[in-house]
């Protein structure tokens, strides 16, 4: 006597069955991938804001008139009109602004941070300038978000990865 589950059922029509519900189960598990767990990129589009971090770092970010000014200023401030939202500045040091984005207190922080960056505990986008300066070390320049947001991190990285902008020679202090 022999026992199978396909009985009456035929091994085509269990295997389409089987296929169509693999399927259907990827794409339902695939609604908004990648993923903010904090809904950053949410917050930004509903509230039309993006909070950031701004690091003393010429030329990348200089904070000693009224307003920032900057390379990474300038970016910032591209990336949230094409998001339809505004960039509030927040004036920190590197630890206050590490802490603060981990709390969520921050969107993004910018300040000439690198890539061999030692603050493990927050995310960064892939390096979007990489450049030798005179001393001959080589650098990548990145930008810091939440860890994890990952939704908003790549939307950051495909606005850096199409943006242009030119590294103009200033002052460095």
């Amino acid at each position: 006597m022999s026992f199978s589950i396909l009985k009456g059922w035929g091994i085509v029509t269990f295997f389409r069955l089987l296929s169509f519900l693999l399927f259907f189960s990827f794409f339902a598990a695939c609604d908004q991938i990648p993923k903010d767990p904090h809904d950053t990129l949410e917050k930004v589009l509903r509230d039309k804001r993006i909070r950031v971090g701004v690091i003393h770092n010429p030329p990348w970010t200089d904070i000693r008139s009224d307003v920032p000014r900057g390379l990474e200023i300038e970016l910032v401030q591209q990336f949230a009109s094409e998001l339809g939202a505004s960039p509030k500045w927040s004036i920190v040091d590197v630890d206050s602004a590490m802490q603060q984005l981990q709390r969520g207190e921050l969107d993004i922080v910018v300040g000439g941070l690198l890539k061999s960056s030692p603050y493990r505990e927050v995310g960064f986008t892939r390096p979007y300038v990489e450049f030798t300066p005179e001393e001959g070390e080589q650098r990548a320049q990145v930008m810091a978000v939440r860890r994890g947001e990952n939704r908003w991190l790549v939307t950051l990285e495909r606005f850096l990865k199409g943006a242009s902008f030119r590294i103009q020679p200033g002052p460095t202090s």
